[in-house]
C-alpha cells in the first residue's frame, strides 16, 4: 500500500496533512468550479495557522474551524470494503497484523513511525461500486446530520464543508480480476471499454446528492490512491484532490 496506510489516515490530522502536501503541486489538484470561492477554501486549507484544531473525541463538531475565513469543515474517511457497518474485512486484517507487530515490536515503534500493513488479497469481492457508494452514503449522511451542532456551536461561521478522504483506487468500466502471477507488477489483469472515463465520483449522482441537498458549501475530495493505480498505468490524468463548490448544483446531478 506503499506510505498511505489506511491507519495513517484513521487521524485527520495526517489526512490535512497529506492534503497540504498535494496543495503543494498545482498538477495534483483540480478546482473544480475554478472560481474564486474554490481558492479560498484552498488557502483555508494550507493556512495552519488560521484552522483552530477541534477533533478530540470529547468535542464537539466540526473538526476543524476558522474564523478568519469563516469555514469549518468535517474530515471523514470512505471505502469500498466496508460490507456492513463495523464489518470492514480488509481493515479487520490491518489491525491484527498491527496488534501483532506491537506485540512483537513494540519497543521499537515510536510516535514517529508509522506501520504499513499490506492486506489486500485476491477476492475479488472485497472491493465493489455497491459498497463504496453504501459506505460513501452512510458516512455523508452521518457527518451531515451533526451540522446542526456546527451551527450552535459556531454561529458567527457561514461557510461549511467536508474534506473527503477516499481510500479507494479507480474504478472504470470493463474488467479487473486476479491473474494469478506472483509478480505485482502483473498480478492483476486490467481493461478499459474503449471510449469510457474513469469514475469521478464528485460527479456521480448516488455519491453527491446528499451532499448538494444538505447546507454544506463545499467538498475537498483527497483520493491519494486512484491516480497512481490503474490511471498511471494507462498513463492517464486523474486528481489526487479536489476542491468543489456544492453551493450550486451542477446540470445532470
Amino acid at each position: 500500500m506503499g506510505v498511505y496506510d489506511n491507519m495513517y489516515f484513521d487521524y485527520e490530522a495526517k489526512i490535512l496533512e497529506m492534503v497540504r502536501l498535494c496543495i503543494s503541486e498545482k498538477n495534483r489538484v483540480l478546482l473544480f468550479n475554478n472560481n474564486s470561492f474554490n481558492k479560498k477554501v484552498r488557502s483555508c486549507l494550507i493556512n495552519e495557522s488560521a484552522l483552530i484544531t477541534n477533533n478530540g473525541h470529547d468535542m464537539l463538531p466540526p473538526d476543524y474551524y476558522s474564523e478568519e475565513y469563516g469555514m469549518m469543515f468535517d474530515v471523514m474517511c470512505i471505502n469500498d470494503s466496508e460490507q456492513r457497518k463495523h464489518y470492514n474485512p480488509v481493515k479487520m486484517r490491518e489491525r491484527k497484523a498491527e496488534k501483532e507487530i506491537l506485540t512483537m515490536l513494540g519497543d521499537c515503534v515510536t510516535s514517529d513511525r508509522m506501520i504499513i500493513c499490506a492486506s489486500e488479497t485476491n477476492d475479488i469481492s472485497e472491493h465493489t461500486y455497491k459498497s463504496y457508494c453504501k459506505n460513501c452514503q452512510r458516512v455523508v449522511n452521518k457527518h451531515v446530520k451533526k451540522i446542526p451542532i456546527w451551527t450552535k456551536e459556531h454561529p458567527n461561521i457561514r461557510q461549511k464543508g467536508l474534506l473527503i478522504c477516499d481510500e479507494t483506487e479507480a474504478y472504470f468500466e470493463g474488467v479487473s480480476f486476479p491473474s494469478g502471477h506472483s509478480d505485482p507488477g502483473k498480478s492483476w489483469v486490467r481493461g478499459m471499454v474503449e471510449g469510457t472515463v474513469f469514475h469521478y465520483p464528485w460527479l456521480d449522482r448516488k455519491f453527491v446528492q446528499r451532499i448538494y441537498e444538505s447546507p454544506v458549501d463545499f467538498v475537498v475530495w483527497f483520493a491519494p490512491y486512484k491516480p497512481f493505480g490503474y490511471p498511471r498505468i494507462r498513463n492517464m490524468f486523474y486528481p489526487e484532490l479536489v476542491i468543489i463548490d456544492t453551493r450550486y448544483s451542477p446540470k445532470g446531478l
